[in-house]
């Protein structure tokens, strides 16, 4: 997750509602598709908002780490 924060440069809050099937290894993208906000003191889960909203994002070249560290390792 620190990784990913840094190399992609995500807001925690869509970090923070990334799923597995949110990444993609084969074709090299984060697919954002959740956010969490705070309303009223309360977490609720919406859609990104803001200039990204919906959109998928390129990491190709996290890619070779793929050959380091199992994904089913690193994810579970």
């Amino acid at each position: 997750l620190v990784l990913m924060t840094a190399w992609l440069a995500l807001p925690l809050s869509e970090l923070s509602e990334l799923r597995r099937k949110d990444i993609d290894l084969d074709g090299g993208v984060v697919r954002v598709r959740r956010a969490v906000s705070l309303i009223r003191r309360t977490a609720v889960v919406t859609t990104p908002r803001g200039g990204g909203g919906l959109r998928d994002v390129p990491f190709r070249h996290l890619s070779c780490r793929r050959a380091e560290i199992p994904f089913e390792t690193t994810f579970k």
